[in-house]
């Protein structure tokens, strides 16, 4: 008859069931919606040896970038997005000859989730062959089809969306650099390049004049500014500040020393 014993934890106390398991046992296998980058991340990695298979939810950029990047080139290491749905276990399974223990729900791998919430968290102990490690395993591997790996491209591409999506409210969820909806403009040169290196680049175009253009926003600028109602512009100054004036209409109205189509 198998043995098995079983508690009930709470945010704080599943923080140091799981430092414990991390060092004391040989096989690692977990898999939650979301990851930060704290001291027990860095107690992960130390044993990142042992891992058979850990995995970090992306969706709704929640976990840590400084934790992505951290599994660049670490064996058994995944990052995992639903597109139908949230990735969103909190299993934490550790194997030792013949004994296993896990944890399961509803903490995940955060600073929250292991401190300052209010969690409830299963911790199961038994022999490794009980019915309920078997289950575990089982629902670990289901979600081998949703894993990544972790490459340098995929990290510097989650944390931009990161950054952005922490700067206003926008989509929920990264578009990862494989995927067929968008990956790749993402990761595109215009993309990664910092604004600082994208205003020097807009300095030196040669095709686009960088000081006429912004005498023409000035110029757009003072349009705005000289009416109360956009509809007291004239029809020439309306094609103009919508890019689609003709040459011809540009100089008969003496608008020539713009180039209107930038502003359109």
């Amino acid at each position: 008859m198998e043995m098995m014993n079983i508690a009930l934890l709470d945010a704080k106390k599943t923080r140091s069931v799981l430092k414990r398991l991390i060092k004391d046992y040989d096989d690692i296998q977990i898999a939650v919606a979301w990851g930060y980058n704290g001291k027990l991340a860095d107690l992960l990695m130390e044993n990142s040896g042992k891992f058979r298979s850990v995995t970090f939810g992306l969706n709704g950029f929640a976990t840590s970038p400084d934790l992505v990047e951290r599994l660049i080139g670490t064996k058994n290491a995944f990052i995992a997005k639903a597109d139908n749905g949230i990735f969103h276990p909190k299993l934490y399974l550790f194997l030792a000859g013949g004994k296993a223990e896990a944890i399961v729900g509803s903490a995940n791998f955060t600073q929250g989730g292991l401190d300052r919430n209010h969690e409830a968290c299963v911790h199961i102990k038994g022999p490794a062959g009980g019915d309920m490690f078997k289950q575990i395993q089982r629902e670990l591997s289901g979600y081998d089809m949703l894993k990544q790996r972790v490459t340098q491209t995929l990290a510097d591409s989650y944390r931009r969306q990161y950054d952005a999506a922490r700067r206003q409210r926008g989509q929920r969820d990264p578009i990862l650099p494989n995927e067929k909806n968008g990956g790749k403009g993402l990761t595109s040169p215009l993309a990664m390049m910092s604004w600082k290196d994208f205003a020097a680049m807009a300095k030196i175009d040669p095709h686009h004049n960088f000081k006429r253009r912004i005498k023409l926003l000035r110029e757009i600028q003072r349009l705005f500014a000289s009416v109360e109602r956009f509809s007291d512009l004239t029809a020439t100054e309306w094609k103009g500040i919508a890019g689609t004036l003709g040459k011809a209409e540009t100089v008969a109205a003496g608008l020539d020393i713009h180039n209107w189509g930038w502003f359109g």
